[in-house]
C-alpha cells in the first residue's frame, strides 16, 4: 500500500520507556550489543476503516483523505491518523487511526471536518466505510 502524509512528532509524555529484556535474563540490545530501550506507545483504541471510491471519483477521495490528516491529528487524544491507498487499485482505501481513549475517538466522530467528509462520502464512495474497532 502507498502511504499518504508523513510521520508526526509526539511529546515524550506519549511514550512509556521500558528497560527490560527478552528471553530469560537477556537484555534488549542494538546490533552493536549496546543496551537498548523499548518504547511502548499508549493506545487504547485503534480503528481500521476500509473505503471504496466510486469510479471516476478516486482523485476527489484522495484529496479528501489528505485533507483530513491535519485536523484529525490536531484533535485531543489522537495518537495517529493515516490513510492508505492501494497501489494498483486506486479506488481502494484503508484508514488506520489510533486514539488514547474511546471518548476521544467518539468526539472525533462528531468533529466538523469528519461530519463534512461523511456528507461528501455519499457522492464519492460506493457505500459507507466499513469500520473495525480494536481496543487494548
Amino acid at each position: 500500500m502507498a502511504i499518504l502524509g508523513g510521520a508526526t512528532a509526539c511529546p515524550a509524555s506519549d511514550f512509556l520507556e521500558l528497560e527490560t529484556g527478552h528471553g530469560v535474563g537477556q537484555p534488549f540490545s542494538d546490533r552493536n550489543g549496546r543496551p537498548a530501550r523499548v518504547v511502548v506507545w499508549r493506545v487504547t483504541l485503534t480503528a481500521v476503516s476500509t473505503l471504496q471510491a466510486r469510479a471516476g471519483k478516486e482523485d476527489l477521495v484522495r484529496a479528501q483523505a489528505l485533507a483530513l490528516i491535519e485536523p484529525t491529528l490536531a484533535e485531543p487524544g489522537c495518537v495517529s491518523y493515516q490513510p492508505y491507498q492501494h497501489p494498483t487499485r486506486p479506488g481502494e482505501w484503508v484508514v488506520v487511526e489510533s486514539w488514547e481513549s474511546r471518548a476521544a475517538f467518539e468526539a472525533h466522530l462528531t468533529s466538523p471536518h469528519l461530519l463534512a467528509a461523511f456528507e461528501a462520502g455519499a457522492d464519492l464512495l460506493t457505500g459507507p466505510p466499513v469500520e473495525r474497532i480494536f481496543e487494548s
